[in-house]
């Protein structure tokens, strides 16, 4: 509970406040409080009770250090291998942090939140494909030790950065390329981070490095406003 309340306390003083309060925000305040506190306490961010645990009633008998275990991505960093069970993934059924673990709920709660219009398909389509595509050509190449491509995206935060985090529109571009851009982006940054990084995840890191270099990419894809050409105001 302290590690909520400390994260809590980052999020709303270091990630909206300082910059101005509600609509100010350059950074993400929920990701800036996830890595600060992912950098300053690996262990307790990184393993999480084991779902078992819940059912047989062990969770109740033993300390939370006597189920907890890795989850899927923290599995395939330590070991280079591990079963997928693809029914669980979806369902949710395993190891990690609340809102990440069925890969079916998040993606239903998202296309239907594209579907009401709260969003659109820009930036989840272009994030997971930013992801999914360079992990694909990855464990084609050499799939030892390589997440493979389903678990790449029914994994980790990708579908939760993907449709709820990264569509915030006060953090993010305002135009279509823009969009396609940041999202592509941030789903690339977060594969090289899970292959080639310490951390098994690496969505909240990408959602902060995309967050800094949105004003950029507003910058190069602001569309051009009609009757101008080359700068200067058409002459008609």
């Amino acid at each position: 509970m302290w590690l909520g309340a400390l994260g809590s306390f980052i999020a709303i003083v270091f990630g909206k406040q300082i910059y101005g309060g509600l609509g100010q925000n350059l950074f993400n305040p929920a990701m800036l409080a996830r890595v600060v506190l992912l950098i300053a306490f690996p262990v307790e961010m990184t393993h999480w009770v084991a779902p078992s645990a819940f059912y047989d009633g062990s969770f109740y008998r033993l300390g939370v250090d006597g189920v907890s275990s890795a989850t899927l991505l923290g599995g395939f960093k330590e070991s280079g291998r591990q079963h997928l069970d693809v029914l669980a993934n979806l369902l949710g059924n395993r190891n990690g942090s609340l809102g990440e673990t069925s890969a079916l709920l998040l993606l239903a709660g998202g296309l239907w939140l594209m579907w009401q219009r709260v969003f659109s398909w820009h930036i989840p389509l272009a994030t997971l494909l930013g992801c999914l595509v360079p992990g694909t050509l990855h464990w084609l190449i050499s799939p030892a030790g390589i997440v493979p491509p389903l678990a790449q995206l029914t994994s980790g935060g990708l579908l939760l950065g993907a449709f709820y985090i990264l569509t915030d529109p006060v953090t993010g571009p305002g135009s279509v390329r823009g969009r396609l851009i940041f999202g592509a982006l941030a789903g690339f940054i977060t594969y090289c981070i899970r292959a080639f990084g310490n951390f098994p995840e690496g969505m909240a890191f990408a959602v902060l490095l995309v967050n800094a270099v949105t004003p950029l990419i507003d910058n190069y894809t602001r569309p051009k406003a009609y009757g101008y050409v080359g700068g200067k105001e058409k002459s008609s």
